[in-house]
């Protein structure tokens, strides 16, 4: 999963008005796993596994469109520092399979959710 975020720094300069001082355009990237813990169709439990959190892209950019190269690798360094630090406290998530609230709408049709099965084959599902 990925994140996109762009975000202008904005200063007020000696006569008062308002200039862009930076433009910043970042990307997080969360990688993890799914799986099926219990094949069994009545204890099937979905597990979403977070495996790493990164920040891949940093630009720092001035008023004038230059890349900031030392501002760059500083908050990019400090910042993946922090985020192995809080990839740590992630813990599996479960959830179980067979307590779905089956809209009305599809088990008029013949479908259950519970019957759904996920199978990933070279990262596509």
């Amino acid at each position: 999963m990925l994140a996109n975020v762009g975000a202008q720094i904005i200063v007020t300069n000696s006569e008062g008005e308002q200039e862009e001082a930076r433009s910043l355009y970042i990307q997080f990237q969360l990688k993890g796993k799914l799986f099926i813990a219990d094949a069994q169709h009545e204890n099937r439990t979905l597990v979403a596994m977070p495996k790493s959190l990164q920040m891949p892209i940093f630009k720092v950019l001035n008023n004038q469109g230059e890349e900031q190269f030392l501002e760059q690798m500083l908050v990019q360094s400090m910042v993946g520092f922090q985020l192995d630090n809080l990839k740590k406290s992630f813990k599996p998530a479960a959830i179980p399979l067979k307590k779905f609230n089956n809209p009305r709408e599809l088990q008029c049709l013949g479908f259950n959710l519970t019957n759904v099965a996920v199978k990933i084959n070279k990262g596509y599902l």
